[in-house]
């Protein structure tokens, strides 16, 4: 057998399956041959992603490699999921794959998610490097996420992590949010709060089991200290956790007037039973695009 053949070989994926809690799983056991690795891309708690090559196709792909606790795994599948039907229904959400089991123990199991790749940078580190963002460019942006936010809502499905470093953008300047690691139908979410303290509402800080807050209203507070944060080109609260969570309870929030992406951003900070809805921040913006 020629060496050539011999690699070609090793690229055609194997599969096996297992079942773990009532779940059938394919394993593909020879993945760090099909799918080499490239590049990290990113890490949080327990998750990696990795940008890859997928021999069957030769497309570059994203590869986020999860670890799931056994009493995880049916939230790990909604997921899935949800990144199945928004990745397919939605413009500006990276395209799913698939996902396979890799590896695991008893403690926890190891998953691989296979997406689009987008070439470029998220809005955190962009904002960095700038010394101002234009009008047309936060009319451009506000239209694209509260496009995108509106139809999520539709589908009755909140992000509940909107932020700069899960926003990408790539060398065309097209615009994709990413990790859905806290979506989730808003009739199927957990009660227990989810998201980054620096873009959460104030009434989702002071909530807890007995009093619930609007969560699509926390996606469009999360809408409007991103807007923000683009004008200031920083975070609005400074310090530690704690002082980020008293600061958004208690401090005002100036809003720069830049226009009419000013009278959005005051719709999304106002109080949960006066926010706007991401379609009433649509609408507006429509009508002042127009």
């Amino acid at each position: 057998m020629s060496a050539s053949f011999e690699n070609a070989a090793s690229r055609i994926p194997v599969y096996k399956t297992n079942k773990i809690n009532g779940h059938e799983f394919k394993i593909m056991t020879n993945y760090s041959t099909v799918l080499p690795i490239i590049e990290e891309l990113g890490d949080g708690s327990n998750s990696k992603v990795w940008r890859v090559f997928d021999h069957r196709d030769n497309i570059e792909k994203a590869m986020k490699v999860v670890m799931v606790v056994p009493r995880r795994l049916e939230s790990f599948l909604s997921e899935v999921e949800i990144l199945k039907q928004v990745g397919t229904q939605i413009e500006g959400v990276p395209r799913y794959y698939e996902h396979f089991l890799i590896g695991g123990n008893t403690h926890a199991i190891q998953f691989a998610i296979l997406m689009q790749y987008i070439d470029g940078y998220d809005l955190e580190k962009t904002l960095q490097y700038q010394t101002g963002v234009t009008d047309d460019i936060l009319l451009k942006f506000g239209y694209w996420l509260f496009n995108l936010v509106t139809k999520l809502h539709d589908m009755g499905l909140v992000h509940n992590d909107i932020k700069p470093s899960n926003i990408l953008i790539d060398n065309k300047n097209h615009f994709y949010l990413v990790d859905f690691g806290f979506a989730c139908y808003v009739d199927r979410c957990s009660p227990v709060r989810k998201g980054s303290y620096m873009y959460m509402s104030p009434e989702a800080i002071k909530s807890d089991s007995t009093r619930q807050y609007g969560l699509k209203a926390n996606d469009i507070w999360a809408c409007g200290m991103v807007l923000l944060e683009m004008i200031n080109l920083h975070t609005i609260y400074e310090g530690t956790n704690l002082d980020v969570l008293i600061k958004t309870i208690t401090a005002p929030i100036n809003v720069p007037d830049r226009g009419p992406i000013s009278t959005v951003i005051s719709g999304c900070l106002v109080p949960e039973n006066q926010r706007w809805t991401a379609r009433q921040c649509l609408e507006y913006l429509q009508d002042v695009m127009a």
